[in-house]
């Protein structure tokens, strides 16, 4: 699970956590939670494991991607919030109870909706998914735990050794300075909205259009590895008896006189232009079950085999005497696609179904969610097409190791699917957590947006581009297609939706949008319950002064 790529992954994420905090030891509690929470989270998965008939080989692999991910993250915006609550003058249990009681709040409402995301894989009804969903969903859940309970007892134990040592005496009152690349770029952003509107839906329209020839198959025949003897004599067959030679659709007849009616529907079978060969009927000494194989002139994964085991269903299918089926692995492995095409649909509307109640009852707005999930779609096109150019088309293979441009795995794009959706949903709530702290404390809705995103953009690029460098470990690793596959596909998500969707069109979005952006309905703000995850509730108590705007 933990190759060298991997291994350097972590590296650059720990990096990346140096540069951002600019003190060792804030990194280094970041980034050993997160590891904690990873190692907890895949000794319960290999645990539960041990229970049962084992696990697939890479359900470990996405939980520790995941856990470890997520873990960073979360780990990094509670440190962070806890930092600023240093610099604006708070003691240090105050301060870390703050940044729990704010951050920690957006911490568990993320993850909340990661791990809605990945556990309703199970809608979906293959075990595979559902196994991979459920573990990815227990590592999150272990590393929010961690985030929450683990973390704040290191936040008082470190207190302002967690800051540069410049800014660690408390007479200093210092502030974390805005990045002039951000403040600028948040200017432009928010000073012309509509043109970064349509920029950035443009951009991630553009990556998104491989996605119209992608194509999709279960399994690879004669194995993955194109260079195995076990190809070479897949192939060989192929050559030599027809593409559908190693893969029959076994046709089952049961009733009286299956005999009968099995030797009547090969006939007509027989003729059709799609089948290469029919055997011969079997039966049982009761005549009561027969079968036959049938050769389809294309291979197992082509759609005019699935067009034909559709019409010996329909048209050669049943009678009153007897019933007419189809199995074999060319059979099931087709009808598990479809059953994956199918349960991709029902799975988008009941996972976003959920975590549009999770966001409207966080953000109290009908808008902010519909934009959170509209962003994500972009994302999400932009993620596959790109994955569909390189593992399918076969553009810049050799930089992630790609040994044959073949149709994508049918499981990706579920799979990709729920874990994308979680992860936008993160860095939704994280940058939009802010501009409505600001709504809240009055300022207009350009300056609210303007201030929460100076506050949270570093942040987000940061979780980003480590959240990057764990996928990118894994792409890089020489594993199974699917994981090289599901870690491009997932580098390229989490990047596009953090630097154009959270980091442009949202903010441009909100803008225009102006204080209409925070609407709900009177009799739905009255029956939801209020979540303090922005300190508003804690502040008004306590009568603190509210913190103040970060300078540009």
């Amino acid at each position: 699970m933990f190759g060298p790529t991997e291994v350097i992954g972590a590296i650059v994420a720990l990096l990346v956590l140096l540069l951002t905090y600019g003190t060792l030891t804030a990194a280094g509690a970041t980034m050993g939670s997160a590891l904690i929470g990873v190692a907890v989270g895949i000794l319960g998965i290999l645990g539960y494991a041990t229970l049962g008939s084992g696990i697939e080989s890479t359900t470990p692999i996405l939980a520790v991607m995941l856990g470890l991910a997520v873990g960073i993250d979360y780990s990094l915006f509670i440190v962070a919030r806890f930092r600023d609550e240093l610099r604006a003058g708070s003691p240090v249990h105050e301060a870390a109870g703050r940044a729990v009681g704010t951050a920690g709040t957006a911490v568990a409402f993320a993850g909340a909706t990661v791990i809605v995301a990945l556990g309703g894989l199970a809608v979906v009804g293959i075990p595979v998914i559902t196994e991979m969903g459920l573990a990815g969903a227990f590592a999150v859940l272990v590393a929010v735990a961690v985030a929450v309970t683990l973390l704040p007892v290191l936040l008082v134990t470190l207190g302002r050794r967690l800051l540069p040592r410049r800014e660690r005496s408390p007479a200093t009152g210092s502030t974390r300075p805005a990045s002039r690349v951000l403040s600028r770029w948040a200017r432009f952003v928010t000073g012309r909205p509509l043109v970064a509107l349509l920029g950035g839906t443009a951009l991630l329209c553009t990556l998104s259009l491989p996605v119209l020839s992608m194509s999709t198959e279960l399994l690879v025949p004669g194995g993955d590895d194109p260079k195995s003897t076990q190809r070479a004599a897949h192939t060989l067959l192929t050559d030599a008896f027809g593409a559908g030679s190693q893969d029959p659709l076994i046709v089952l007849v049961q009733g009286d006189g299956a005999t009968r009616t099995a030797n009547r529907t090969a006939s007509v079978l027989g003729a059709d232009p799609a089948v290469a060969s029919v055997s011969p009927t079997t039966a049982d000494k009761d005549d009561r079950h027969a079968y036959f194989a049938v050769l389809s002139r294309y291979g197992p994964t082509d759609a005019a085999t699935g067009d034909l085991a559709d019409r010996i269903r329909t048209s050669h299918g049943s009678t009153d005497q007897a019933t007419v089926s189809v199995t074999g692995a060319a059979a099931v492995d087709l009808d598990a696609a479809d059953q994956l095409d199918t349960g991709l649909i029902v799975y988008l509307f009941c996972v976003i179904g959920l975590s549009l109640l999770l966001l409207i009852l966080m953000f109290r707005s009908l808008l902010v969610p519909l934009l959170a999930t509209l962003g994500f779609l972009l994302s999400l096109g932009a993620s596959m097409g790109v994955t569909t150019a390189v593992f399918q088309w076969g553009w810049a293979g050799d930089l992630v190791r790609l040994a044959e441009a073949r149709p994508l795995s049918a499981m990706l794009p579920l799979i990709v699917t729920g874990v994308l959706f979680g992860l936008a949903m993160d860095y939704q709530v994280f940058m939009v957590s802010r501009i409505q702290e600001a709504h809240r404390r009055g300022l207009p809705p350009f300056e609210a947006v303007l201030d929460g995103f100076r506050r949270a953009s570093v942040i987000v690029i940061a979780a980003a581009a480590i959240m990057a460098a764990v996928f990118a470990g894994f792409l890089l690793s020489g594993a199974t297609t699917l994981v090289s596959s599901m870690s491009l596909a997932l580098t390229v998500g989490v990047l596009a939706d953090a630097l154009i969707v959270r980091m442009v069109l949202v903010p441009s979005l909100l803008v225009l949008a102006g204080r209409k952006a925070w609407w709900l309905p009177r009799w739905l703000d009255r029956i939801l319950p209020v979540i303090d995850h922005d300190g508003s509730t804690t502040r008004a108590k306590t009568k603190e002064t509210p913190l103040t705007p970060v300078s540009s």
